[in-house]
């Protein structure tokens, strides 16, 4: 004779209980499966969108001069589409220059934090692996910024001004030029 916890476990409600629990292991076992790799999804945002506001691009002359907690952004070096080699950076940490003599930076994702500390990370980055670097400006430095920006802008305009006139000075010198050869080739 069964016992009746047995029997209660031989029922056909029990039975299909059971069969369920089962199937919905196997089936959670399967998704756990290493899954092959995915390729990449091309990004639709524009690097003005990923980069954000204030950020601006430092001449790689100056990448060793970058100050100890600014953030930066950078894209890696490569043959893909900027925006795929476009990475979110992090603040300066430090930068030192290895033993092979390449020069380097250090990132942290939190100014100041240390090992362990819960969503720190510290980056070494390779200057010959970087394409471009981006540092956003401090906010202290906003008037600076705007100063600096509408003066190049102006010297820009001088500078398109100036060149539109010497196209049109040249214009009128071979001009002066065809004249010039006319009135010698009717002598």
């Amino acid at each position: 004779m069964q016992s009746p916890a047995r029997a209660a476990n031989s029922s056909p409600t029990m039975m299909k209980i059971l069969g369920n629990a089962r199937s919905h292991a196997t089936q959670s076992l399967q998704s756990v499966q290493p899954q092959p790799p995915q390729p990449p999804q091309k990004s639709t945002q524009s690097m003005s969108e990923l980069l954000g506001d204030g950020y601006f691009r430092v001449p790689k002359a100056l990448w060793d001069y970058l100050p100890k907690g600014c953030h930066i952004r950078y894209a890696r070096a490569g043959p893909a589409p900027i925006i795929e080699r476009f990475r979110e950076g992090g603040f300066v940490k430090s930068h030192f220059v290895t033993d092979a003599g390449e020069h380097m930076i250090m990132l942290e994702s939190a100014i100041g934090g240390k090992k362990g500390d819960i969503g720190y990370h510290s980056i070494p980055i390779v200057h010959s692996e970087i394409d471009v670097i981006w540092k956003k400006y401090a906010r202290e430095c906003f008037v600076e910024m705007y100063i600096m920006s509408n003066m190049l802008a102006d010297k820009k305009m001088k500078e398109d001004a100036i060149n539109n006139e010497l196209t049109a000075l040249g214009a009128r010198v071979e001009t002066l030029e065809n004249i010039l050869r006319a009135v010698l080739s009717n002598r």
